[in-house]
């Protein structure tokens, strides 16, 4: 089913942006924040197909003092030169984050403009054309059928350097193919929503099941003007199964209409700093 609806998005028109001619650099301009020329998620962008909300990672990931209180994490940084070592530049690293004019080795989530003027397309919620991909390609991974590889391609030729992909990922099939797609929706669809559920997806999944602990470093205010926060501790999320937090309660006029028949999820105990 996902993999025919998938199919029918891309086929009634699913354009991808071709990062190796849009220039998604920063260009220093703005004091608090550096500007790109374009953005991923834009009224611009070929690839929005619906947007409404509003934006979230400008106002978390900003170099203002009164704002801006999170940054993109290591582990996730570190999948977009993963594969350097075979000369492969993923070009999503300069296209979807900004440096912090503050600190070098602090990076925010930009694929929106942090000027209020220029947002027109939405973060906290927006359906892109690359979904559709990674989501026919998992659907045929799940299945075990190899196309999945040429859908994999057709997005990944879009998003690396002169469409030189890794070449790792033709020998890919069961569970190593799922990972990476796994992978390649983390680094593509990042602060867009997505990997909150895709979590909790990939930890019920009965085929390739995948669990993990979550590990949210915690800092008190700066001490001086413009300084950096200081580190407290981690607040930790263990894996699914092990911790209440994953389930949301159910609401009560729920397992009232069904007659006692539905289930109350465990309630999360009170999280401390570790």
């Amino acid at each position: 089913m996902a993999e025919v609806e998938s199919e029918k998005a891309i086929q009634a028109g699913c354009p991808l942006w071709d990062l190796n001619g849009v220039d998604m650099t920063d260009n220093g301009s703005e004091s608090t924040g550096n500007l790109k020329q374009q953005y991923m998620i834009s009224a611009t962008s070929p690839e929005v197909l619906f947007t409404q909300g509003m934006n979230v990672m400008n106002l978390l990931m900003y170099d203002g003092t009164n704002v801006g209180r999170f940054k993109a994490s290591d582990e996730l940084l570190q999948l977009y030169s993963k594969y350097s070592g075979e000369g492969i530049t993923d070009l999503r690293m300069t296209g979807y984050f900004s440096v912090s004019r503050k600190k070098s080795d602090c990076y925010f989530s930009r694929k929106t403009s942090v000027l209020a003027k220029d947002i027109k397309a939405f973060d906290a919620f927006v359906i892109r054309s690359a979904e559709a991909y990674l989501n026919k390609a998992e659907a045929q991974a799940m299945q075990g059928k190899s196309e999945a590889i040429q859908t994999l391609k057709t997005l990944l030729e879009n998003r690396f350097e002169n469409g030189e992909i890794p070449t790792s990922i033709d020998g890919l099939q069961g569970e190593n193919l799922v990972r990476f797609i796994r992978e390649e929706r983390r680094r593509e669809l990042c602060f867009e929503c997505h990997r909150w559920f895709d979590l909790r997806r990939y930890a019920v999944c009965e085929k390739y099941p995948e669990k993990k602990e979550v590990r949210h470093a915690l800092y008190a205010p700066a001490t001086v003007s413009n300084g950096m926060g200081v580190y407290e501790g981690e607040y930790v999320l263990k894996p699914y199964g092990e911790d209440a937090a994953w389930l949301m309660p159910i609401p009560d006029y729920e397992i009232t209409y069904n007659k006692g028949e539905m289930k109350q999820n465990d309630e999360r105990e009170e999280r401390g700093i570790q």
